[in-house]
């Protein structure tokens, strides 16, 4: 069924950029950050580092912020 607020918006469905890759990581950022090894040592380095420190939560990092809900 076609959406009418879409049909004279100029809005195109996106086209996958690469055959084969799983439409999750459909995009080119994705891709190109899913596959770079310097992103991926930093991922591992923040979550070891998560594991052996701990976190903090959402609440905590909003208040460090000044983005406290009042």
């Amino acid at each position: 069924m076609k959406n009418p607020d879409r049909e004279h918006s100029g809005y195109k469905p996106r086209k996958r950029s690469s055959e084969g890759v799983n439409p999750k990581l459909d995009d080119r950022e994705t891709i190109a950050l899913s596959t770079n090894p310097k992103f991926i040592e930093l991922l591992e380095k923040s979550r070891s580092r998560r594991r052996a420190e701990g976190g903090i939560s959402s609440a905590e990092m909003r208040h460090r912020l000044g983005l406290d809900r009042e």
